[in-house]
């Protein structure tokens, strides 16, 4: 196995497991659940290390590729709503710390922690339709 297929099942390992605990905290902090916000404070962290790890192997793969991705729009396009995600998922992390220690109305936390790891899960569909479909190029 060289290299770039190596970084590529890193990324893509990460990209289900990441997304299944984007998915996980989505359906965990719906309204009538009584998940509490420190068990969701857990999946969202878990769920930016596989971003990171993601971001590292991404930009491994395009090394690997000789810089082939960089100029492609769809790989522009891939890169800002993978930033965008990121952005997402930190803020939903702020409000659970917020909801902890009591600075936020819980039923308002909750709801948005639940929509925002929707937009998050959407992204990563999104993000997944450019990497494979390769549009604009």
């Amino acid at each position: 196995m060289n290299a770039y297929a190596y970084f590529r099942l890193v990324h893509v390992v990460c990209a289900v497991l990441g997304l299944g605990l984007l998915f996980a905290t989505a359906l965990l902090s719906r309204s009538g659940r009584a998940t509490a916000p420190g068990e969701l404070l857990v999946l969202s962290r878990w769920s930016s290390v596989g971003l990171v790890v993601m971001l590292l192997t991404g930009i491994a793969m395009n090394v690997s590729a000789k810089g082939l991705y960089g100029p492609q729009p769809w790989f522009g396009l891939s890169v800002a709503s993978f930033f965008v995600t990121g952005a997402v998922v930190g803020i939903t992390r702020r409000r659970l710390r917020k909801w902890i220690t009591g600075d936020v109305d819980p039923s308002l936390a909750r709801r948005f922690v639940e929509r925002a790891s929707w937009i998050a899960c959407a992204l990563i569909a999104w993000i997944t339709v450019l990497m494979e479909l390769k549009p604009f190029s």
